[in-house]
């Protein structure tokens, strides 16, 4: 199970953390499928991803502002809120 989840996390979420210790997500999805989600814990909050064809929502479930990267721009997603942004599949392959 923990390979699926890397899978679905690391491939299709395009999560990563580097030396900045800043988190990064470049979210694709298969032509196939419809959508799919899935929670990170990161610095203390909660964070949902779900994915569509034509978004990307995260949700912070955290009591704390959670500052993130989304196809390379920051977002500030406040404690109990979402930031929904335009799915951008054309990034991830540039990077």
């Amino acid at each position: 199970m923990a390979g699926t989840w890397m899978s679905i996390v690391e491939g299709f979420g395009g999560k990563r953390v580097y030396n900045d210790g800043k988190l990064r997500l470049a979210p694709i999805i298969p032509k196939q499928w419809k959508e799919y989600a899935f929670r990170i814990r990161f610095r203390g909050n909660d964070l949902e991803v779900k994915v569509n064809q034509e978004q990307v929502e995260i949700t912070c479930h955290g009591a704390g502002k959670t500052t993130l990267l989304l196809y390379g721009k920051e977002i500030s997603i406040p404690a109990g809120k979402s930031a929904t942004k335009p799915l951008n599949a054309k990034f991830y392959a540039k990077s």
